[in-house]
């Protein structure tokens, strides 16, 4: 017993990274931090160390610990020495050595005998153990006497106790056997945990005040969320849920704001660090984009007429972007849909290649993920044919430069996040330039998903800063003003699949290009586009200053709280691209693990003033100033010393020992 709990031990940290000496064998398996995707690789694992098949649906329900697992392959081990399934006998024909499927069924409805004496709900499961073996093998029986059939029109049956042989037509077309379903991981997207964390007294003690501390800080918003979530729905307000801080699940509720902070209906003061999800980019209520909304409310912000703004915005898109051609949405979402299907439109071809890690909006398309190179959704309600042309590869990597070059003639279209949102650190220029070349060889659309980086790291975005041209990009967040915009702009072969193509008045000319669907009642909002003249003027103005003044001082603000963070042993690590950066915790730690610590720690900062969303990526803007990234990185290091007085080591594993004697 005790031999197999160390291997499965051993298994979990190949596949997850916990050091086997930290895993207890009676800890529920998710509190490890183990995701369900996580699981299915270990349980693959088990199966084949093992020779056992463990079902999925056991290990998600009541086999949910490293004891109970080892007690079952233990058992069944035991078990297959012990018990013996009578052979089924067929009986020879001269004629033909073939037995039915319909016999070999019959035959597994006979008795399964066993020589020990066990009872019950353990011989259920032998029973059941046996029944899917003999299942397994009759399968195989069926596929070869399949082949045989398809020789021969007639096969006789051998019926075991009849005196009579008799003969059975058979239909020259059959129906194969089914498959068994493959099993694929449910994907935790909201970060819910629903089993309890072990917690010291200490600690608890430690989590009991905080709570009650604060909820009388953000009472109100906490009233507002429990006031209206009978009849409001959001997303938002079940994120991160978790059962131990279950007081503490309610976003943050805003009165109002001015530039860098905003004031929560307690009146409480925040330090804006997620900035609208990377919208504000100039800050809260900047007063050019006020003054460009308060002309265009007077003058009227009717929809159907057209109206005026659209040609100009895109005129400076084009400019500012280097594209020849740009349609407008009213999300990224929506951008990221017509991307696609422009690409498919154009280049005939029905697959689409996207990169693991990346974020393109909730199109039921890009709800995709793979396991063994297999796609499936990752959320409930998306059907499995909406993501089965899509496949989805591992981010700068020269294997999946191969996967695309062998499916060159099916791939209508390649999308990427240049840096992707949730891993700033990865900015690989050469795989992009790599990426280039190759669909362009086998022509395909590469697409780049420019809706966080697109005005933020320079004017032209990640084309720019690499020196790659994308066939098409889309864009929004900054290029709105604070307003709902999507954008797809791009090169004219593939633009001209939303209008036909350019043509004139007084001539011949005419819609050429074949043209897909694309339409919205509010696409060329007037307001959203008078709030983007107004940012893309400023941008165009700027010449890239703006950027760099930003960038300089999230970059400053991130080598600080690295060098603390390295300096106390602390395991985070921030990482970023121009003002874009998100913290990142390893080891036991790794935020995959939903490790309680961390979910504290973002908690004891905003009772500090310093507002973080709930998927913490973080945001410079061009209102935050160096006296607020010193407030932040002061209520960084005050949050790390009070969960330390509190109970918590919260240390990386090169410091864990100093911090055990020291707390």
């Amino acid at each position: 017993m005790q031999k197999i709990i160390e291997k499965i031990k051993a298994l979990i940290q190949e596949v997850s990274g916990i050091s086997a000496e930290e895993i207890e064998i009676d800890c529920n398996l998710f509190s490890l931090g183990l995701d369900s995707l996580m699981l299915v690789q270990i349980k693959k694992r088990i199966d084949k160390e093992f020779q056992i098949e463990i079902p999925m649906a056991r290990v998600m329900s009541d086999l949910d610990t490293i004891e109970k697992i080892a007690d079952f392959i233990e058992s069944a081990g035991g078990r297959e020495q012990e018990i013996v399934v009578e052979p089924v006998t067929l009986k020879e024909e001269k004629e033909s050595e073939i037995i039915t499927v319909c016999e070999a069924l019959e035959e597994t409805k006979k008795p399964v005998m066993s020589r020990t004496a066990v009872q019950g709900e353990e011989l259920q499961s032998i029973l059941e153990m046996q029944m899917r073996v003999m299942a397994d093998s009759l399968q195989n029986l069926a596929a070869k006497q399949l082949e045989v059939i398809g020789r021969q029109n007639i096969v006789k049956a051998v019926p075991e106790k009849k005196e009579k042989q008799e003969t059975m037509q058979l239909p020259e077309k059959t129906v194969p056997a089914k498959s068994p379903k493959k099993e694929f991981p449910q994907i935790n997207f909201r970060a819910v945990k629903m089993d309890r964390d072990i917690f010291t007294e200490e600690q608890k003690r430690f989590i009991k005040e905080f709570i009650i501390r604060y909820n009388q800080k953000t009472r109100k918003s906490k009233e507002y969320a429990r006031d209206n979530r009978k009849q409001f729905c959001d997303w938002i307000a079940s994120l991160n849920f978790r059962t131990d801080f279950k007081e503490l699940i309610y976003p943050i509720v805003s009165d109002h704001s001015q530039g860098s902070k905003f004031w929560d209906l307690d009146g409480n003061q925040y330090l804006d660090m997620a900035i609208g999800y990377g919208v504000h980019y100039f800050g809260h209520r900047p007063q050019f984009i006020v003054d460009a909304l308060q002309q265009q409310i007077a003058e009227g912000y009717e929809t159907g007429p057209q109206t005026d703004l659209g040609g100009e915005v895109s005129e400076l898109i084009c400019k500012i972007t280097g594209a020849e051609r740009v349609a407008f949405s009213n999300t990224g979402s929506e951008a990221v849909m017509a991307a696609l299907r422009i690409a498919r439109t154009v280049n005939k071809k029905p697959k689409i290649v996207m990169f693991k890690g990346s974020y393109h909006g909730n199109f039921d398309c890009v709800l995709a993920e793979s396991l063994d190179g297999t796609t499936f959704p990752t959320s409930p309600g998306t059907m499995p044919g909406m993501v089965e042309d899509v496949m989805v590869l591992e981010y700068d990597k020269e294997e999946s430069l191969k996967i695309i070059e062998e499916h060159g003639s099916e791939i209508a279209g390649v999308i990427v996040e240049p840096v992707q949102s949730r891993n700033p650190g990865l900015q690989p220029k050469e795989f992009l330039h790599k990426l280039r070349a190759l669909t362009e060889r086998i022509h395909a659309a590469l697409i780049f998903d420019e809706m966080i980086t697109g005005f933020r790291i320079c004017p032209g975005g990640c084309q720019e800063y690499f020196g790659v041209r994308a066939d098409i990009a889309t864009y929004g967040k900054i290029v709105g003003g604070g307003l709902p915009i999507g954008i797809v702009a791009g090169k004219a072969k593939y633009l001209d699949a939303v209008d036909g193509g350019y043509w004139n008045y007084g001539d011949d000319s005419y819609p050429e290009s074949e043209m897909t669907f694309f339409a919205g009642t509010f696409c060329k909002h007037p307001l959203s586009l008078a709030a983007s003249r107004a940012v893309l003027r400023f941008i165009e103005q700027n010449e890239g200053e703006l950027q760099k003044q930003v960038n300089e001082l999230t970059a400053w603000f991130v080598e600080q709280v690295n060098a603390y963070f390295q300096e106390e042993c602390v395991p985070l690590h921030v990482n970023y691209f121009g003002s874009e950066f998100r913290f990142e915790s390893f080891g036991k730690y790794d935020l995959s693990k939903l490790p309680a610590e961390i979910e504290l720690f973002f908690y004891l900062l905003m009772e500090k003033g310093i507002y973080i969303w709930e998927k913490r990526t973080c945001f410079f803007s061009a209102a935050h100033t160096m006296e607020d990234a010193k407030l932040f990185l002061a209520a960084i290091k005050e949050s790390v010393e009070e969960m330390r007085r509190g109970g918590f080591v919260f240390a990386s594993e090169d410091g864990l020992s100093s911090r055990k004697k020291a707390y």
